[in-house]
């Protein structure tokens, strides 16, 4: 192999020696960082989501114990139905996320004002159950956003009785608000859950529940809102059951399945189960769980408010959290390559011009020398080495052609000598230490006779 490939390639491997050290080392140290930001990101954004959807479902609680206390203190009586109703009416109106708010009685009587929209239509619905002299009468009103009656009728084959429904049932302590598990809505067969309080009269003769609706719908579309396409806020019970997940883009596939019998998506996160039932116990938790081969980062947590028996879940996809730092791995590894690409590359241009050049003028002046012929060259013009190469060169090269001069000018001397000897009348010979004839003229030829006298001992 050429010294130049050889030095290319020690260079380039060391440059990518030094390049893999380095990126790994990094990698690890920013691998660690990010994860510990992740987490800590995830946290903060758990317990952001937690916050800003106790505010969103927050109200309707206050609305249902501000209820709740007016009728306990006599403010507004169920002897007084239009003042009630128009004031269930305005807090309807006021707070867009309610779905219904009511009022029901042990006796089976029941005020109800709910919502109705729906394509080019806004109305407030009213459900009356009074009893009359024994007789269950069950009216319907329909009013307009400013409370103006647009129309009543009664239903007698209603059998609607609240004293069933979940919401009473829920409402069995005095003290605090109470959620119910999400079922589905009397009148508009929707999936919700409802926020309800008990109701005793200041006689203390009758005692119900008041109790505000919020649609299933509303709590997607809003958990929607707050998540994105890398991270998914969703709402779970204590046991682990999903309660809502986010509408719309949201929803990812890989965190949730079929829709479940309210409409609501189904968590299909089997690594959640154990995260959930240390966060039910009120601790928030954060942590990593896979689904279907694809890691997430989730946290967990625990509503402050004692009266919502659910869990605010925040999860994304890990890669997501972590693409940026790959893609700084990627990029670092690509530009050491180019790096290590170019220098071969600019090594080669030098190697070029730098070395194989004055190698090259350097071997020519060699050649030239051993041929004998006549040097013209300039002074190379290259790095200082060669540059001190070539003058040493130029110079042995000047002195080999003054010894050749001499040793021409010497043979020529030595030849004129040879004639003189030969011409001279004496016979001349030259011996050797040991005797031996090595030189002989012809005069002394003559003398020793016919045979040649070179390598005998003078006659």
């Amino acid at each position: 192999m050429r010294l130049k490939w050889l030095v290319i390639l020690a260079v380039v491997g060391v440059q990518l020696s030094v390049a893999a050290l380095v990126t790994s080392t990094t990698w690890r140290s920013v691998s660690d960082g990010v994860d510990v930001g992740a987490r800590e990101s995830m946290r903060r954004l758990g317990i952001a989501a937690r916050e800003r959807f106790s505010d969103f479902v927050g109200p309707a609680e206050d609305a249902s114990l501000l209820v709740q206390r007016l009728l306990a203190s006599d403010t507004i009586r169920w002897s007084e139905p239009e003042r009630m109703e128009s004031f269930l009416f305005e807090a309807l109106r006021l707070q867009p996320v309610f779905d219904a708010i009511y009022f029901g009685l042990s006796s089976g009587e029941f005020l109800y004002v709910k919502r109705v929209v729906g394509p080019g239509e806004y109305s407030i619905l009213v459900k009356e159950i009074r009893l009359v002299d024994g007789e269950r009468r069950v009216t319907f009103r329909q009013r307009d956003p400013d409370f103006q009656l647009l129309r009543s009728w009664e239903d007698p084959e209603d059998r609607f009785d609240p004293r069933l429904r979940p919401w009473f049932a829920a409402a069995g302590s005095f003290e605090a608000s109470r959620w119910t598990d999400p079922y589905v809505f009397f009148t508009s067969r929707r999936a919700g859950v409802s926020t309800a309080n008990a109701v005793v009269s200041a006689d203390g003769r009758d005692w119900g529940a008041v109790a505000v609706d919020i649609e299933i719908a509303s709590f997607s579309a809003f958990l929607g809102a707050i998540s994105s396409e890398t991270g998914v806020a969703f709402i779970v019970d204590r046991d682990g059951r999903l309660v809502a997940g986010p509408s719309g883009p949201a929803a990812q596939a890989p965190l949730f399945t079929a829709e479940n019998g309210f409409g609501a998506p189904t968590s299909a996160g089997s690594g959640l189960e154990p995260l959930i039932e240390a966060a039910a116990r009120g601790t928030p938790q954060s942590a990593r769980f896979n689904v279907d081969g694809r890691n997430y980062l989730a946290d967990i947590q625990p509503f402050e408010r004692g009266s919502m028996p659910w869990l605010m879940v925040v999860a994304a996809p890990a890669d997501a959290l972590f693409d940026w730092v790959h893609a700084l791995r990627d990029q670092i590894v690509a530009v050491t390559l180019a790096v290590a690409a170019a220098a071969a590359i600019l090594m080669l241009i030098v190697w070029r011009y730098a070395v194989d050049r004055p190698i090259a003028a350097v071997s020519a002046r060699l050649r030239g020398i051993a041929l004998g012929l006549p040097d013209a060259r300039a002074t190379l013009s290259a790095p200082a080495e060669f540059r001190d190469l070539d003058l040493a060169v130029a110079e042995a090269g000047r002195r080999i052609r003054e010894r050749e001069a001499s040793f021409g000018n010497l043979v020529r001397t030595l030849r004129e000598y040879e004639h003189a000897v030969q011409q001279s009348p004496a016979g001349i010979a030259i011996l050797e230490n040991d005797g031996r004839v090595v030189f002989a003229n012809d005069t002394y030829r003559r003398l020793v006779g016919p045979r040649d006298p070179l390598g005998d001992p003078p006659l």
